[in-house]
């Protein structure tokens, strides 16, 4: 239905009622969407001038409205306004030329509060707009962005023409609001407003900023019936609108049938090439625009030169360079900076260098990019000294220049310059742009200033994916896992995160030992897809090797590509546990499969060998490093041998290594020789050591620590105490102990001298019994013996409280047969505490059950799986509940198959005695029974064993090997797929199981004499009456008292097989994070998650425990090294 031109249409703003759009969508704004628009309101302006100029002649300057009209021209705007309010107060009549005057020299200023307040004169002289004064509103308001108003305008206009459409189209296209832009364009066409030639260009720019390609066809057929097709302007919007949309087939077919081409529809084809990755086509085009002899303008080189850029053709750019120089715009700013760029990217940053020194005009653009340039390419000293530079200029950087130096400056560590120019950032408002946030994030991070990255953080009204991954690395890398753990728990709830994202939080699940929220993380990236894009792979190989998980690991490891840092991550795992054996081996698929090993390699094998005590190998590897594969050792390398000499008891060859160094060493290679002096107690060697350390570093805290440690194990108190007053006058404190434990998915911490924790008094019962027990067994206990001044006793030395908290707070809320893994923040000494042989042995206890032959059932309770200082496993974890569960389920299997193959032997095989034997055995003889003729009730009470010889020889055989395959099943299901698996089947093991047995007792009981007396006969006939009365009587011990007690040992058995049953449905309700654990095992081996991630109802991930304060723990000083015991 065609809407009248002088009707005014239903308002479509979505503020206004009777909208017809249906949303409105805020997208990029399009660049030069009404300029040509412009132009045509220009034209009128201009028109409108000459008028009022040309009839100033003949009329009175005292006139106002003339008077008015000439203040306009001159520029005189606030004058204008006086004399418009003095005619509002006299009420003189105001003519449409005056309104239309003020309104365009607003426009033109820009006077936003000056022209609503025309606006409002108009309004209330008006109440229908005229064609030219509805335009110049139209074009003031649209101009300032105030779309309400120009729709309010729009829709009180008596008559509309298609500059009236146009100009409110661009608007709406200009703001984003590209949908409704086409709406009014459809809206244009019912109305009968015929589109010129000014239409269609910002209509497709509005299709090409969507982009909608089927909306830009149809705007396309349009045109061809028009008669626009001709039209270069229009025509170029058509190929910009193809190349924004992606389909360059049709914008290079647009192209070819141009029957005339200006420069803009070249670059329009040479720009769209580049914008969708076509580099060669795009300058293929160039070429052939040279050699049609057109002169390529500004654009098109800066095109060109930014399509080396993106090529990476440093060489064609060098060409481009020549050309360019020859060329007028050789000395413009722009192509400068472009040129910047492009050899910037190169990695040419002498020539870029050269380029930027040559220009004689530079812009903060220029200055940026020199910087961008030395800061991308790994001078972030040449990146401050060129912003010193800038601003020696008075150049004003922008929030890119912003961006660079503080990317700089976290990577040298300037603390002070970074808050300077987050001061700077302050003052101009360029702290609004969350990309310069972002970067005051990320400085703040790795300045040490992590509070400051916090606060910057909070301030961020719109946080993005980028925001919250820098936070969550910052905490990270400033050792607050915890809290990192938390942040991505809170980013969950509003964003999706990338890999970067996943890869950081991956590194906070490894220090924690957090293995839950790790495979959680693990099946997310699966279920989206990134489980195997970039560094990803790596990342989650690392967390489970920092989480002890070797097995898990290796299974990774063999299912995704390798690259060297694949390797060496499964290297630092086998160095962690000791495990020099595996890491040899590995070593030689490494090198067999082509990987070239490098020098993280050779320091990850030298430890495993070093933790293994194979001296010899790890020699060798490091003769091989040398001379095989040309790798020149440095510090760390030479400090892996002193350590492998060491720990192997060669102290003095370890001495004598380091004399030989052909370098100096340094305090790292003197503590690795104290360390293992401290583990020899070697003192003399050790003070040597120990000398050396103090003459080079006086203030690192780390080794302070290890002399306490070393003069602590040989038992001088007082060197301890020495050291620890220097430490206190030399003003360094030692982080406090903290130890992590994670339970149920929940990662908990635990302070030493913290005891604000809810269950504080519940650990501290649990660790006062332990001590007890420890005293009673000769263990160290729990109160603190001073030593000559010493604050701490033995036993707080080497075993913190953190420690004994966690492992007391696991014991208290995890279910039996659950391992318990502890991650400390500080270093630990190599052999176990006392305690933790207490706690293992306290929470085994034995359960003998009589069965015939008192067979004997362990069932090993709670068992701490205690990891070393390098996750090694220093003691048995055993899932004692599962194994007691299944050896008493194989015993039960054992001894029913035993039954049920006897019973089947006595029905199959033992023939049924005579007709006199049959009496006999029936209680009835012929001498009588002791003396007496009697008959036996049993006779009575019972038909005849014929009667029972068919039925009881299958069936009951047949339903105790049914169940005994069942309960076979049952345990074979338990083993592969765990508790939840096993329990499901429960119903049918005891249906059968039930029936079986109760068979046997029913069936079985009346005849098990019979049969037991004729398997007698039956085994001792052949031997014949010599000699065979002895073994008659042993026959008749064995298969008599066997056949006679199958059927009761057959319902000792079902009681048995019930209460198994019983105990595997109870236990079943307390393994919920044991099958949690095993089937998220299961589903990542297939690559098939389902479960919710770090849903509600499931674990909550980085728990921070209540009152408990800020953690900042320290730790080592290398990656996977014993700071990271867990």
């Amino acid at each position: 239905m065609a809407v009248s031109a002088k009707t005014p249409p239903n308002p479509c703003h979505p503020h206004l009622p009777n909208s017809l759009h249906l949303e409105t969508h805020k997208l990029i704004t399009l660049k030069n969407s009404t300029q040509l628009v412009k132009t045509h309101h220009f034209s009128l302006r201009k028109t409108h001038k000459i008028s009022i100029l040309s009839s100033s002649n003949s009329v009175d300057t005292r006139d106002p409205n003339s008077l008015i009209c000439e203040l306009c021209l001159q520029g005189q705007l606030k004058q204008a306004i006086k004399h418009l309010e003095s005619m509002q107060e006299l009420q003189i009549p105001i003519e449409e030329e005056t309104y239309i005057a003020l309104v365009s020299q607003c426009e033109s200023k820009r006077a936003e509060d000056l022209g609503f307040r025309v606006y409002t004169y108009v309004l209330d002289r008006n109440t229908r707009f005229s064609i030219r004064l509805g335009n110049a509103l139209l074009g003031m308001f649209v101009k300032m962005r105030n779309l309400v108003d120009a729709w309010f305008v729009f829709g009180k206009m008596e008559e509309r023409n298609a500059f009236s459409w146009n100009v409110l189209v661009g608007g709406y296209a200009k703001g984003g609001y590209f949908d409704d832009a086409l709406n009014l364009y459809h809206r244009m066409l019912w109305a009968g407003v015929k589109p010129d030639v000014y239409t269609f260009p910002c209509v497709l720019r509005t299709c090409g900023g969507i982009p909608d390609l089927a909306r830009g066809k149809e705007v396309h057929v349009h045109v061809i019936r028009h008669g626009f097709e001709c039209e270069v302007d229009v025509v170029n919007a058509l190929i910009t609108m193809y190349a924004k949309c992606g389909d360059m087939e049709s914008a290079r077919l647009v192209f070819d049938r141009m029957t005339k081409r200006d420069t803009i529809s070249w670059n329009a084809m040479i720009s769209g090439y580049f914008e969708n990755g076509l580099f060669r086509e795009g300058l293929d085009l160039f070429f052939m625009m040279r050699e049609l002899f057109v002169v390529p303008n500004l654009m098109t080189m800066t095109s060109v030169i930014s399509g080396c850029e993106l090529l990476g053709d440093e060489r064609l750019g060098r060409v481009i360079h020549g050309y360019v120089v020859r060329t007028e715009y050789g000395l413009d700013v722009s192509v400068g900076n472009s040129l910047i760029q492009m050899y910037s990217s190169a990695g040419n940053l002498e020539e870029a260098g050269t380029v930027f020194s040559r220009m004689e005009s530079k812009d903060v653009v220029s200055w940026t990019a020199m910087i961008s340039g030395y800061e991308g390419n790994g001078l972030p000293e040449k990146a401050v000294e060129t912003y010193n530079g800038m601003e020696l200029e008075g150049v004003m950087p922008d929030e890119i220049a912003i961006v660079s130096v503080l990317s700089a400056c976290a990577s040298l560590g300037f603390l002070d310059m970074g808050i300077k120019l987050h001061e700077l950032a302050k003052r101009t408002g360029l702290v609004s742009y969350i990309i310069v946030a972002n970067s005051l994030i990320e400085m703040y991070s790795k300045c040490n200033c992590i509070d400051k990255a916090l606060e910057v953080f909070l301030r961020i009204p719109h946080k993005d994916v980028i925001s919250w991954t820098s936070i969550i690395l910052g905490l990270r890398i400033n050792n607050r896992s915890l809290e990192a753990l938390a942040f991505f728990r809170q980013m969950k709830h509003s964003l999706n995160p990338n890999y970067v994202t996943l890869v950081s939080v991956l590194s906070a699940c490894g220090r924690l030992g957090a293995l839950m929220c790790g495979k959680e993380i693990h099946a997310h990236a699966l279920r989206m897809g990134s489980g195997f894009d970039g560094i990803l792979p790596n990342a989650i190989l690392d967390m489970y090797v920092r989480c002890g998980r070797m097995g898990l690991a290796v299974n990774l490891f063999n299912t995704h590509e390798k690259d060297i840092f694949s390797w060496n991550i499964l290297l630092m795992g086998y160095a962690q546990q000791g495990q020099g054996i595996l890491a040899a081996e590995l070593f030689d698929r490494m090198t067999k499969s082509g990987v070239k090993p490098e020098e993280i390699t050779f320091i990850h094998l030298l430890r495993a060998c070093s933790r293994s005590g194979m001296v010899t190998e790890g020699l060798e590897y490091f003769h091989r490093m040398k001379h095989r594969y040309c790798i020149v050792p440095n510090l760390k390398h030479y400090a892996c041998v002193v350590d492998l000499l060491g720990r192997a008891g060669k102290l003095n060859d370890a001495y004598e290594f380091i004399q030989q160094m052909p370098m100096n060493p340094d305090p790292a290679i003197w503590g690795a020789l104290l360390n293992t002096c401290r583990i020899h107690r070697q003192t003399e060697l050790g003070e040597i050591a120990a000398q050396h350390i103090l003459e080079m570093d006086e203030l690192n805290i780390g080794y302070y620590t290890l002399l306490c440690n070393f003069y602590g194990g040989s038992g001088r108190w007082d060197e301890v105490e020495r050291f620890r007053k220097m430490m206190r006058e030399k003003g360094l404190t030692l982080d406090p102990a903290c130890s992590w434990v994670e339970v149920k998915g929940t990662v908990h911490a635990f302070l030493s001298g913290d005891d604000s924790h809810p269950q504080i008094q519940k650990i501290n019962a649990v660790l006062e019994g332990f001590y007890e027990k420890m005293k009673v067994t000769g263990g160290v206990g729990t109160k603190s013996s001073s030593v000559n001044g010493v604050e701490d006793s033995k036993a707080e030395v080497f075993c913190g409280h953190s420690e004994r908290k966690a492992i007391a707070f696991a014991l208290i809320n995890s279910v039996p047969g659950m391992p318990i893994s502890v991650t400390k923040n500080l270093r630990k000494r190599e052999n176990r505490h006392p305690l933790i042989t207490t706690v293992e042995e306290a929470k085994r206890f034995y359960l003998l059950l009589g069965l015939g032959a008192n067979v004997a059932l362990i069932f090993s309770g709670r068992t701490v799986k205690y990891f070393s200082n390098m996750r090694q496993n220093l003691g048995p974890g055993v899932d004692g509940w599962a194994i007691s569960l299944q050896a008493m389920m194989s015993i039960v299997v054992l001894m029913g198959l035993t039954i049920c193959a006897l019973y089947w032997w006595l029905n199959n095989y033992v023939p049924l005695p005579s007709r006199s034997k049959k009496k006999e055995f029936a209680g009835e003889t012929e001498d009588g029974y002791n003396g007496k003729h009697k008959k036996s009730k049993l006779k009575a009470q019972f038909p005849s064993p014929n009667e029972y010889s068919s039925f009881m020889g299958d069936f009951p055989t047949a339903t105790g090997i049914a169940t005994f395959i069942m309960m076979l099943l049952s345990q074979w299901i338990f083993d592969k797929y765990g508790w939840g698996a096993a329990a499901k089947i429960t119903p049918t093991v005891l249906l059968v199981t039930g029936v079986g047995f109760f068979s046997l007792i029913l069936f079985g009981a009346p005849l098990a004499p019979v049969k037991g007396k004729a398997a007698i006969d039956v085994v001792c006939n052949p031997l014949g009456k010599s000699g065979g009365a002895p073994i008659q009587q042993f026959m008749l011990l064995t298969f008599g008292s066997l056949a006679n007690s199958t059927p009761y040992l057959g319902g000792i058995l079902l009681v048995i097989v019930l209460a198994w049953l019983a105990a595997a449905k109870s236990l079943d309700t307390q393994f919920t994070t044991l099958r949690q654990e095993e089937e998220l095992e299961k589903e990542i081996e297939r690559a098939a998650i389902k479960i919710p991630v770090l849903a509600d109802n499931g674990s909550r991930i980085g728990s921070i425990l209540i009152g408990a304060p800020a953690l900042n723990p320290t730790e080592g000083d290398s990656p996977g090294s014993s700071s990271e015991s867990q």
